[in-house]
């Protein structure tokens, strides 16, 4: 279907759902435009209409999600009050901004008649700070993880409130993000923030479809089989297989569990048996029963459950994509549950990007993630143990992921390691449960990812950059390690960390063919790794040389004292010049700055702008344990924080050579050379 085009307006930048379907949604004037092949569907009675904006009151400038789902229709039509556009007559789904309040309406067509539903965004002018010492409160963040959910299920809010100590309820009860919800009926959720300065509020909608699940439109199906014809599919009743469930052969199909549970691999066995495979027929890693003949482009997967089975095969997959296609797919609102050792819910290998993975409820049970004779260190270095990893080795430009809006239950390794630049990732609720390293809840690796308004807790790490370009927004990051690493027999290496960033551009790096970490940006995070049971560090930066460039502002990071041993709330290790600029940061912990650890390129001269808050009482101020007596081409590091902070103190571990300088008035020089 073409997209009418409208004179004079001004089209924002897509985001990609699917390869083939670009959706933008503009405020005021702006077109709506949705792109793809239209599904016809047989009716009798009006279209059924499911519409759900979240959230429905926002700050001019705000962000709203807007999707849909179609039963019985044959065209449809969208409208912001400005414009109308055709849409898709199935189901569709993308955010955009508003500067002032919009009704959306939907309105759709089948043989049955004509339905239509409109939904309006409340936004609200720009709040004009009052004259008050306290910093009025801000909702940074409110989302639904499931914006529609079946009778009986359930939906996680989340939300990131900012300002001085505001009192925070929702319908009119106290409460704490995350919270999980259950409603009978659809409700609408309505989150306050006050505090001496202000009040502001945000609202969440959360439908819940009636009565038993309708009849999927398409072509219906009731066991597993594979599918090598574009088309809509919906499934009829449960299914079950003892391997693969859906071989998929062909571009452009939708299979809609309509409400019920796909169980595979019943079969057990040792050969992987993903519950949905969209793989080239030439590859060997799965069977050519698994990798049916055409391309697994365009792949949408949404409304039902996937359990594997509790005996099903190790590394065996909720879906496995890639090397048959050109990517694109949108796979959303299911709940799935697997154990087997190594298993994940998406495992992507060259599968071409442009994915949106969104709304789904992960329970990730997974213990090993070993292959067979397979060391710790081998598992962990290849991501095996993240429930969403897509590789890095790809061709040509893949588009961008997209993946939101995700609950994670439990993970031994990680949460997201994406392989596409530019990837967005956000709005996830990550609950990890590591005993492997580099198990951090959202790893980026690719530049220009943008990873913000995520939520970390549990037994881990929280994030990790190792590219340019990267974003870490409005994150909060709650995790502690445990002293059961598989690979360290106790704590992992160095501990907890809260976010770390490393570079791998140095002499003699074994990482080749990489570039500096360049214009990165951390900012309005709020990061607590307490050292509970190991060591931790809320901000890590390993290897910063003057190519480096980056900018931390307006974060929290805390690392709260505990038995596992030193917390700090910022720490060096190597660092020589980088172009880092740190703009109004909070730090507390026993120790601010640890200075040292594991960094492999010799130290150099560093200082922290003025104008961070600092608290860390308890002391010492900064620990030295950069062991740089005698390293080759290593001098002494200049370590120098130009904020005054009261009572400095400074701990010398052996071999360090440090000059620490606090404020104007405060210097030590550690000179422990082979103490």
């Amino acid at each position: 279907m073409s997209i009418p085009q409208a004179q004079d307006v001004i089209h924002a930048p897509a985001i990609h759902f699917r390869k083939f379907n670009a959706f933008a949604i503009l405020c005021c004037s702006a077109l709506l435009a949705f792109a793809f092949t239209m599904n016809a569907a047989a009716a009798t009675a009006p279209p059924s209409i499911s519409l759900t904006v979240s959230p429905t009151t926002v700050a001019a400038g705000g962000t709203v999600h807007v999707a849909y789902m179609l039963q019985g229709a044959t065209s449809a039509t969208l409208s912001n009050g400005a414009q109308t556009a055709s849409v898709p007559a199935t189901s569709d789904s993308g955010s955009t901004t508003l500067s002032k309040t919009t009704t959306f309406t939907l309105t759709a067509t089948g043989p049955g008649g004509t339905a239509r539903k409109s939904t309006t965004v409340m936004v609200q002018p720009a709040v004009t700070k009052p004259s008050s010492s306290a910093t009025a409160p801000v909702i940074a963040s409110f989302t639904a993880s499931a914006p529609t959910i079946s009778a009986g299920g359930s939906s996680v809010l989340s939300w990131r409130v900012t300002g001085t100590s505001p009192t925070v309820t929702l319908n009119g009860a106290a409460a704490t993000s995350p919270m999980t919800v259950k409603p009978s009926a659809t409700t609408s959720y309505n989150l306050v923030a006050k505090n001496s300065a202000g009040s502001v509020s945000s609202s969440v909608v959360v439908s819940v479809s009636s009565g038993p699940a309708s009849k999927g439109t398409g072509t219906e199906l009731t066991d597993c089989q594979p599918i090598t014809k574009a088309g809509t599919y919906s499934l009829a009743n449960d299914v079950s297989s003892p391997g693969t469930c859906f071989p998929i052969g062909a571009s452009n199909i939708t299979l809609n569990l309509n409400g019920h549970t796909i169980t595979y691999g019943t079969g057990g066995g040792s050969s992987p048996t993903p519950a949905i495979a969209a793989c080239a027929p030439w590859y060997t890693g799965l069977r050519a029963s698994q990798c049916v003949e055409g391309s697994d482009s365009n792949l949408t997967v949404y409304g039902g459950k996937i359990v594997q089975s509790t005996n099903a095969a190790p590394f065996s997959p909720v879906f496995w994509i890639g090397q048959g296609g050109t990517g694109g797919g949108y796979i959303h609102d299911l709940n799935a549950t697997f154990q087997s050792a190594g298993s994940q819910f998406f495992h992507g290998e060259i599968d071409g990007g442009g994915y949106t993975i969104q709304n789904n409820v992960i329970n990730d049970n997974v213990k090993n993630i070993q292959h067979s004779g397979q060391s710790p260190l081998g598992a962990r270095g290849h991501f095996q143990g993240y429930v969403i990893h897509t590789d890095q080795e790809r061709t040509g430009s893949p588009a961008p992921d997209t993946i939101s809006g995700n609950t994670f239950n439990g993970s031994p390794q990680g949460g997201i390691a994406d392989g596409v630049a530019g990837s967005q990732i956000y709005n996830n609720t990550i609950k990890l449960t590591s005993t492997y390293s580099n198990d951090y809840g959202v790893i980026a690796t690719m530049n220009n990812q943008n990873i913000h308004g995520n939520t970390i807790t549990g037994q881990g790490r929280g994030l990790d950059g190792e590219s340019s370009g990267f974003i870490f927004n409005g994150n909060t990051v709650n995790v502690a390690e445990g002293t059961g690493n598989t690979e360290y027999g106790g704590c992992e290496l160095d501990g907890t960390y809260g976010i770390r960033v490393k570079n791998y551009d140095w002499p003699n790096s074994t990482e080749s063919g990489v570039s500096a970490s360049t214009n990165f940006q951390i900012t309005n995070n709020n990061v607590t790794v307490p050292a509970t049971h190991c060591p931790s560090t809320a901000l890590d930066l390993t290897d910063m040389n003057s190519a480096v460039s980056g900018t931390v502002s307006g974060n929290s990071f805390s690392a709260p004292a505990g038995a596992g041993g030193r917390a700090n709330a910022l720490g060096f290790e190597a660092i020589n010049a980088a172009k880092i600029t740190f703009k109004t940061n909070q730090f507390t912990a026993p120790t601010c700055v640890l200075v040292g650890g594991d960094g492999d390129i010799p130290y150099g001269s560093y200082t922290v702008a003025a104008g961070q808050k600092w608290s860390c009482a308890s002391g010492p101020t900064v620990v030295a344990q950069d062991y740089t007596y005698g390293q080759a081409g290593g001098a002494p590091p200049l370590i120098t924080i130009k904020d005054s902070i009261p009572n400095p103190t400074v701990s010398c571990v052996a071999y360090s050579t440090a000059v620490v300088t606090i404020g104007s008035g405060y210097t030590h020089t550690c000179s422990l050379k082979g103490q």
